[in-house]
This record gives C-alpha cells, sequence and structure tokens, in this order.
C-alpha cells in the first residue's frame, strides 16, 4: 500500500508492506495536470522491507511551487513483475 501524508513542508511517501518478506520494485512518484501532461517525476530501485510503514520519499512543497496544484494530481507508484500498486493524491486548498 502506498500514502502520501502532506506535512507543513513536504509530502511523504509512505510504503506499507504487511508481507512477511521484503520485496524489491522500482517506484516513484509523477505529477500531472488534469490534462494529462507530465510535469514532474521521480524514481528509484527500493527494497521494502518485510511488515513495515517506512518513508521512502520526501517532496519538498517548493519542489512544486512554480505549478498550479489545484489543477494537478499526484501519482505514486510501487510496481516489479507481480506486483503492482499505484496511488492518487489530489491536492486541495486548506481553509484557515
Amino acid at each position: 500500500m502506498i500514502s502520501v501524508a502532506e506535512t507543513e513542508k513536504a509530502y511523504d511517501i509512505y510504503f506499507i508492506n504487511d508481507l512477511m518478506n521484503a520485496v524489491s520494485a522500482d517506484s516513484g512518484a509523477e505529477l500531472f495536470d488534469f490534462d494529462g501532461n507530465f510535469l514532474w517525476g521521480i524514481d528509484a530501485a527500493d527494497k521494502i522491507r518485510a511488515n513495515s510503514s517506512e518513508k521512502h520519499f520526501e517532496i519538498s512543497k517548493t519542489e512544486f511551487s512554480k505549478f498550479d496544484l489545484s489543477k494537478a494530481v499526484l501519482k505514486t507508484y510501487v510496481k516489479n513483475e507481480s506486483l503492482k500498486q499505484e496511488n492518487l493524491f489530489f491536492f486541495k486548498n486548506r481553509k484557515t
């Protein structure tokens, strides 16, 4: 499973593995606008520890400051030969 947590300064991406064995996989995050245009991306080869919930990416909010996030979605993913997990994170304006 993938979870995105927004903090004051960043977007933290966690991978949750409830299996009793570690998983090696490609992972990443991609920012798209609502027209499907690719705006930004990062990827990595990861080893996700068994029975764990760990932060694998921390994306600073300044990284996205040039984009209109009200019209964007962050797609996160983990995949290998036998696993494919994706998550969509929609940004929203916070009421103060």
